[in-house]
């Protein structure tokens, strides 16, 4: 039987995403234990079916990938020896993780690989449009106008909010005045900032220049209010222009830059005046303060690193002992070679894309934010994520006759 490769990766990534954990809107219709059967059912078929396509292993960097996961199973092997409550259950979910992300990160680049991107273009398709066009009216709508229209709750306990045509799990007052953090169809919106981070980022990679989609993506993004998505925003522009003043020295860019500067000082000088605007500044200036509400997590898990380097108990874990997520949490809780193995698929990964041609380095700030503040990358829940940016990528493309490359397996 002749299978299409690139419908195999697209499936593989419309089913992935749509049983994730964060996304909320499947918490109403399936359970999380089911949930999670589907994704393991899927992330095996699909080694299955890499394995039995044995020739892409043949590649340098794939090497890297097996070396990774080495590299996570010496680690776990020596948790299993030293860490007094260590268990074959623990023993397996954390290999799952590992497992997970070390597949779909596979598919994601075999997937790119058929992306021919010669004069490509990215058109957002109307659905996606839609979605977007939504929430960024929720947004301003919940401003002029605050009303909640439904209320459930997510499988953590969290309560999930359905702010006009969004979801939302973070309303704030400030003074007077109210506004919402969006969610778009996830759990959380940090969550969605991140996954619009990794959308700008394709975009980028695939095209090299900021398009009217790409803009309408990033406005989007603004509707999370996530400080880690306003960080990618920031780095994103600065190499931008950085880029243009290197390579594209001229008037233009001269230009651009000094609007850009005078954009973000003169919305910086409206904060006493707007009150969502003294949010996010405060919430900036709490990085350099080290005052935000991570700061004491990772104080606490940087010094853990140090002292356990193999990684705390089973029941720390399970106790969540530290009140933050990122690299260092994850080094304390599983140790430092389970973290390092993440860091070498991921550099793997990024290597692989450079090699096609594209600009990565959007991509390499996306990637990197995250694995320091947050813990999806290092579960199949924020590679879902990657996935599902990589497939509106694909649905983007006008013209797929002449800018896919469609293989086949027998």
């Amino acid at each position: 039987m002749r299978i299409p490769l690139n419908s195999f990766f697209i499936c593989v990534s419309a089913l992935v995403w749509l049983f994730i954990a964060e996304n909320a809107v499947t918490e109403l219709i399936f359970s999380p234990s089911f949930k999670q059967f589907i994704v393991l059912s899927i992330v095996l078929i699909t080694l299955l079916f890499l394995l039995i396509k044995f020739k892409i292993w043949f590649t340098y960097v794939h090497c890297i990938h097996i070396a990774a996961f080495l590299l996570a199973l010496v680690s776990l092997l020596l948790r299993s020896y030293y860490i007094e409550d260590e268990n074959l259950v623990s023993f397996s979910k954390t290999l799952f993780k590992f497992l997970s992300v070390f597949v779909l990160l596979i598919v994601i680049e075999q997937s790119i690989a058929n992306f021919k991107r010669d004069k490509l273009e990215l058109r957002l398709p109307k659905t996606v449009q839609f979605l977007f066009l939504c929430t960024i009216l929720s947004f301003i709508l919940y401003i002029l106008h605050p009303m909640i229209l439904y209320t459930f709750y997510d499988h953590s306990g969290h309560e999930i909010k359905l702010v006009y045509g969004s979801l939302s799990s973070s309303v704030y007052q400030i003074g007077s005045a109210k506004f919402s953090r969006l969610n778009f169809i996830f759990d959380e919106p940090g969550t969605f900032g991140m996954f619009i981070s990794f959308v700008i980022s394709y975009m980028y990679y695939l095209q090299k220049k900021i398009t009217t989609s790409m803009i309408i993506v990033i406005c989007v993004g603004i509707a999370s209010v996530s400080l880690a998505y306003f960080l990618f925003l920031c780095c994103f522009f600065i190499y931008i222009a950085l880029k243009n003043s290197l390579f594209q020295f001229n008037i233009k860019s001269i230009i651009w830059g000094g609007v850009v500067v005078l954009l973000i000082s003169g919305l910086f000088n409206l904060r006493s005046e707007v009150k969502l605007i003294a949010y996010i500044a405060d919430r900036f200036e709490s990085i350099s303060s080290n005052d935000h509400n991570r700061s004491k997590g990772n104080s606490e898990a940087l010094n853990i690193v140090f002292i356990e380097p193999l990684g705390v108990t089973v029941k720390d874990f399970d106790e969540r002992r530290f009140s933050s997520s990122g690299l260092f949490v994850i080094s304390a809780y599983h140790g430092v070679l389970y973290a390092l193995s993440f860091l070498c698929l991921y550099m793997g990964f990024i290597y692989s894309l450079f090699k096609r041609g594209g600009d990565c380095f959007p991509l390499i700030i996306a990637i990197s934010l995250t694995i320091l503040s947050r813990n999806n990358l290092f579960n199949y829940s924020g590679v879902a994520l990657m996935l599902l940016a990589n497939y509106i990528c694909y649905l983007s493309i006008i013209s797929k006759g002449s800018c896919l490359n469609v293989g086949v397996v027998k």
